[in-house]
């Protein structure tokens, strides 16, 4: 080797190892950088720790090995959320936009396998917190392309004996185009995104203090949410539940096939959390309802639907629901001695028109719905009523054909101790009001109809009085020369009971005024 090719090789080394040190330098001189930005402008009550720490100038990637999030309060040092993930991997910074157009843009932000730790109870919002402060310092704006979450896992707790809140594991999230400012920080929601993927699997959620919702999985593409395998049940059984109240609850066991929710959206506006949608659907319900009468009564002011709608403390916008192939049973206990009276509705389907509370002036929620009653007679239903009515005034048409009366007997007999005999040809009703009183008018085809009152043990009947009260009854609704009777009655409904329980005691006013 001449001398030459030996000093240019001692010169290009030279200038490599000056690179190489130089890059060094760069990356340990952009680290303390990065360091102190994360030091300076995250909040005080904010504190993080990682393993280790690299960046690397030529790619524009930072990653955080091992690294955890504690989040206090900011009026005391409780810890309310942790969050512990395997990396956190910020890749691509643009070096042109943050020195020449005064913007951070970064191409990419994982977040691998994180843990989120959240205890409600231990929360506490700040006393003097203002919609004009932003949760962090940003001096420049923030523009992230991509943004994915993978594979993590969340508990949320709160202060109850089953102290579990919300569970989710193996959720997946991806959202693009996150764009975040100085202006976007002061509000509810201090972020810009487009277009997002999510997905999920063994959900829980507690709803109730004695419900608990479990989803088997879920996932979220072009604004399309479809969530699978859903359960809805109370936690304990039904002589818990009763041994455990103090007055009247529903005991619930609901599975569900699928749910599907199309053009989804959400967010806030003038602080205020918004959601709309196209369309729900909900398909294989299947739905079991039980309730102890011989508890005592709530007594608490039971709401319209309207008014209920009315007073979310959000705004929800759902253009049409279809429910699809459901059963429903509702069991209801009101003697010690006897099981609960059961009614039946199978093989339902139901369409729900401007269900939400954003309609304006008369625009009226709609509900159409069939199904087979007690596993033998048709019915279909058409109720409707404006949400904005602050009357709470409701329509609620209805009719049924080849009803039996013995199909009745599972509840009117271990309930009310009364047996029925006959056939209903045809029914329909319409019952128009308000929360504070309604009319039914009624048409009914019917024949050979009897009451048996039946003893207290709902088996043997009382035949002498059984006898003298059927000599009140009409038999036939041909009895007047007519194919139908016409009936009406006017109810006033007790506030502390259901609106189906209002629907009842219009229908049992109706037929009392027909067969009487």
């Amino acid at each position: 080797m001449n001398k030459t090719v030996r000093n240019t090789l001692l010169i290009v080394l030279a200038i490599a190892l000056l690179c190489f040190g130089g890059l060094l330098g760069i990356n340990y001189f952009l680290k303390q950088k990065v360091e102190t930005f994360v030091n300076n402008n995250l909040p005080e009550h904010y504190n993080i720790t990682y393993s280790d720490l690299s960046v690397h100038l030529l790619t524009g990637t930072i990653t955080y090995s091992g690294l955890q999030l504690k989040i206090k309060n900011q009026d005391n040092d409780d810890m309310h959320t942790s969050v512990h993930m395997d990396s956190l991997i910020i890749e691509d910074i643009s070096y042109q936009r943050y020195l020449f157009s005064n913007e951070i843009l970064i191409e990419d932000i994982k977040l691998k396998s994180p843990v989120i730790r959240h205890y409600k109870h231990l929360y506490l919002r700040k006393q003097d917190s203002s919609s004009q402060k932003g949760m962090i310092k940003l001096g420049k704006p923030l523009t992230v392309e991509e943004l994915s979450i993978d594979n993590s896992t969340i508990h949320i707790f709160d202060k109850t004996k089953d102290s579990v809140f919300l569970y989710a594991e193996n959720l997946t999230v991806e959202i693009d185009d996150i764009h975040i400012d100085p202006e976007t920080l002061r509000k509810r929601l201090p972020l810009k995104y487009g277009d997002y993927d999510a997905k999920a699997d063994s959900i829980a959620l507690k709803v109730g203090s004695r419900e608990l919702l479990k989803i088997a999985d879920f996932d979220v593409h072009d604004r399309k949410l479809v969530a699978r395998q859903l359960q809805l049940k109370t936690v304990m059984s039904k002589q818990q539940l009763d041994a455990s109240i103090n007055r009247e609850r529903d005991h619930i066991d609901v599975e569900v096939d699928s749910i599907s929710i199309d053009s989804l959206d959400f967010g806030f506006k003038t602080r205020k959390l918004f959601t709309r949608a196209s369309q729900v659907s909900i398909d294989g319900l299947d739905a079991t309802i039980y309730r102890n009468k011989l508890l005592p009564d709530d007594q608490r002011t039971k709401k319209a639907y309207g008014q209920l709608l009315r007073e979310l403390p959000f705004s929800m916008d759902v253009d049409s629901v279809t429910i699809r192939n459901t059963a429903l049973e509702y069991q209801e206990k009101t003697k010690a001695e006897n099981p609960p009276g059961t009614l039946t509705f199978e093989k339902m389907n139901a369409t729900i028109y401007n269900f939400g509370n954003t309609y304006t002036g008369d625009t009226k929620t709609r509900v159409l719905a069939d199904a087979v009653f007690m596993g033998y007679t048709p019915m279909n239903v058409d109720w409707s009523f404006a949400v904005q009515d602050a009357s709470n005034q409701f329509l609620f048409k209805g009719d049924m054909e080849q009803l039996q009366a013995k199909q009745l007997n599972s509840f009117t007999r271990p309930n009310l101790n009364v047996g029925l005999v006959g056939e209903m040809d045809k029914v329909y009703f319409t019952i128009s009001g308000t929360d504070t009183g309604s009319n039914i008018d009624m048409r009914i085809d019917y024949e050979d109809f009897k009451v048996e009152l039946l003893k207290d043990n709902g088996r043997k009947e009382r035949k002498f009085i059984s006898g003298l009260l059927n000599i009140f009854v009409a038999k036939d609704s041909k009895d007047d020369g007519k194919n139908f009777s016409d009936c009406k009655a006017t109810v006033t409904p007790d506030r502390t009971k259901s609106f189906f329980n209002y629907v009842w005691k219009n229908l049992e006013a109706a037929l009392k005024d027909c067969l009487m």
